[in-house]
């Protein structure tokens, strides 16, 4: 299962989504609500990708590489990495959450909680063994200040 990296989780997921909206359609949002949830869609799907975009760059700016499982060459701490550990992840997970909004029934949204566990157990938990075993000290700390999803989670 590993093998299968996070953008392919990510495309797995927002298809399981379509069809639970149109196989298994929960509370359907119609009206005036389904413009406040489509906005709601378009907000999450903008965060999503401006703050992937910002983390991205520090992979960039840093030299080391993006690639889960592969050996890093820093630890980056700037940028969204000052308040979230897996920034990445986070914007996948808003991502979801913002797609979840547009078809118009709530069965999509048990999915973007379902990806997050799953890249926790999957990507999450042994990337940062990998990170422990190299930044020692420094990612023990690091990991002290800054929570792994965002300040609630």
């Amino acid at each position: 299962m590993r093998h299968i990296h996070p953008p392919l989780w990510l495309l797995l997921s927002a298809l399981l989504m379509t069809a639970l909206h149109h196989y298994a359609p929960l509370g359907r949002i119609t009206g005036w609500l389904g413009t406040i949830s489509s906005g709601f869609g378009f907000g999450f799907v903008a965060i999503s990708l401006l703050l992937f975009g910002w983390a991205v760059k520090q992979f960039m700016v840093q030299k080391t590489t993006i690639i889960p499982f592969h050996k890093s060459t820093a630890l980056i701490k700037s940028g969204p990495f000052r308040w979230s550990r897996n920034p990445i992840y986070l914007s996948m997970v808003l991502l979801l959450t913002g797609i979840a909004f547009f078809p118009g029934s709530l069965t999509p949204l048990l999915v973007p909680p379902l990806f997050a566990i799953l890249i926790k157990r999957l990507f999450i938990q042994r990337e940062e063994q990998m990170l422990r075993d190299q930044f020692g000290e420094c990612y023990q700390q690091y990991c002290r200040d800054v929570p792994r999803w965002f300040w609630f989670v």
